[in-house]
């Protein structure tokens, strides 16, 4: 895939918020594992560039079932057992530090299971319609996915699919 799909991936996600969610090194993710992938030595950077495209996918689709659950509709429900702050938002703090902070695949490993139970919790009491499910499989495809092949069809199928939830129906 492209880094045009993952920049347009995150621009529609994200909306007006791309440009503070996101450093200009958190959105360079995808072009950083083309560049690791044409050095020759470069298993450790490969692995680590492609964690942090995975991370930011994942973080794309949160922000997908987020905006699903905002809109007011009962197309989404997140349960909020611990306050105002829903779990689908909590797991996606953990991902967007692990994206900012780590500085290799163990940091992010670490870091995701140090907040295993927020993921746990995301799936607890969950309810979606047909959209907030197509969302979450992708959402769980995309951790799963662990070749480039993988992933570059998830991040097909989730630029597609934030187009397709971002786009106003006609009246």
């Amino acid at each position: 895939m492209s880094v045009v799909t993952f920049e347009t991936l995150l621009r529609v996600a994200f909306g007006e918020r791309y440009d503070e969610f996101f450093s200009a090194a958190e959105t360079t993710a995808y072009s950083r594992l083309d560049r690791a992938l044409q050095q020759a030595d470069a298993g450790v950077a490969v692995s680590f560039a492609f964690e942090r495209v995975r991370l930011g996918v994942a973080l794309a689709l949160l922000q997908l079932l987020i905006d699903l659950r905002d809109e007011g509709e009962t197309v989404v429900s997140i349960p909020a057992p611990d306050g105002p702050d829903d779990e689908a938002r909590a797991v996606q703090r953990i991902l967007h530090r692990a994206l900012r902070e780590a500085q290799s695949v163990e940091e992010i490993d670490g870091l995701v299971q140090a907040e295993a139970s927020a993921f746990e919790r995301l799936y607890t009491d969950l309810f979606v319609d047909d959209d907030g499910e197509l969302v979450l499989l992708l959402f769980e495809r995309t951790l799963a996915a662990d070749t480039r092949r993988e992933l570059d069809r998830c991040l097909t199928e989730a630029a597609r699919l934030a187009e397709y939830l971002h786009t106003e129906p006609e009246a």
